[in-house]
């Protein structure tokens, strides 16, 4: 059976790049003690401090990572021969979880209250386990905004950093996949008959928000505010495509935002020409974030430094 998929995607906000300066002064000036030869060393992995990382690092002839130096987006390990080798990379690694750091998991998992959360990542994410609640509740430090499909949904299927709410509308799924700092929501819509349902011109979400104001812009992206005007998430402009194999066609979804709603119009084109193959998605990519990590890289990659 041929099918056809729809797809949004949110994301996190990263405010302009700032100059990374790894500097030798984060060595104090003390001396490095090494072990007698009658003292046993007992190897350790990490120290909370530049001083006592340096000093294992040199009685046990292997790095010490710096406890106190970690970041989401950096480890900085003192090495046996007294230098400092940083790692930075562009995209948050680690969270914080009970006052320690952990690595980013966006695996969904089911909690006490039914709602499905990612594991550990950098924003404060829910998805519903159907009904009326909210589809997906997205934000930080207090401010957030929430979506809710029409008419309740069903109970997901999750794998993974995916749930799906199956049959949303006859032949359409919903699928919501997590992503360290935001989370992509897609309508798949699997056949012809399903791509002619009237409820697929418009599909008009229920909007609430608090902290924020949400807009579209002239381009068809979203894009939140705080109360100050200053960026928290941004979406980049909906599309949609089908599943032709090699080069695939794709269509640009409107998006509209008022009323209490945010309402994507899908590409009635595509879903109606006879050469389009289904599966087809639309898809909402949803990321945010203020910038608030001045040595988070401005692209995709890893730098390492020593010192």
């Amino acid at each position: 059976m041929r099918q056809l998929s729809l797809r949004f995607t949110l994301r996190r906000w990263v405010g302009p790049a700032l100059a990374i300066a790894l500097v030798a002064s984060l060595l104090p000036g003390s001396t490095v003690v090494t072990s007698s030869p009658d003292q046993r060393v007992v190897p350790i992995a990490e120290a909370p401090d530049v001083d006592s990382a340096v000093r294992s690092a040199a009685a046990q002839g292997s790095p010490v990572r710096v406890s106190e130096l970690t970041t989401q987006t950096r480890v900085v390990d003192a090495q046996p021969d007294g230098t400092m080798r940083a790692r930075l990379s562009a995209r948050v690694e680690r969270v914080k979880r009970d006052g320690r750091w952990v690595g980013v998991d966006t695996t969904l998992v089911q909690r006490p209250d039914g709602t499905v959360v990612p594991r550990a990542v950098d924003v404060d994410l829910v998805l519903s386990d159907g009904g009326k609640a909210p589809l997906v509740r997205y934000g930080r430090d207090g401010r957030h905004m929430s979506l809710t499909w029409p008419g309740g949904l069903p109970a997901p299927t999750l794998s993974g950093s995916m749930a799906t709410y199956p049959r949303v509308l006859p032949g359409v799924d919903l699928v919501v996949r997590a992503d360290v700092a935001g989370y992509a929501q897609y309508l798949v819509v699997k056949d012809a008959e399903a791509a002619r349902n009237p409820a697929l011109r418009r599909v008009r979400l229920g909007l609430a928000t608090a902290g924020l104001r949400v807009a579209a812009t002239r381009s068809g992206a979203l894009e939140a505010r705080d109360d100050h005007g200053l960026p928290l998430f941004t979406a980049p402009p909906s599309v949609m495509w089908d599943s032709r194999a090699g080069t695939r066609r794709e269509a640009s979804v409107g998006v509209a935002v008022g009323g209490g709603a945010l309402t994507p119009r899908p590409d009635q084109g595509l879903l109606s020409d006879p050469e389009t193959v289904y599966p087809a998605g639309q898809q909402l990519a949803v990321q945010g974030g203020v910038g608030d990590d001045p040595e988070r890289l401005p692209g995709p990659g890893v730098l390492e430094h020593q010192w």
